[in-house]
């Protein structure tokens, strides 16, 4: 999940919380407003990979669209992990 907490003329700052069934981790991710790169920090532990890629993606593409849309205040996506063990 993303909560929108403040726009400058610099950046877009979002709370973040990403969670699996058995973990949870909460931080802070920055957007660029110049060239869309995104910075997360704040975590206690590093989440997984592949929550951090769904969460940049997610930043990015607000970032594409914020000019015609504006920055959300909240998105709150659901993603099953992905099946990384022997079928």
């Amino acid at each position: 999940m993303l909560r929108l907490l403040a726009v400058s003329e610099q950046c877009a700052q979002y709370d973040v919380e990403l969670f699996e069934p058995e973990h949870s981790w909460s931080g802070r991710a920055e957007v660029s407003l110049s060239a869309g790169a995104v910075e997360f920090g704040g975590f206690s532990s590093q989440p997984p990979q592949w929550l951090s890629d769904l969460a940049r993606t997610a930043l990015r593409t607000l970032f594409r669209n914020h000019q015609t849309e504006g920055w959300p205040r909240r998105i709150a996506r659901w993603r099953p992990a992905p099946n990384v063990g022997p079928l």
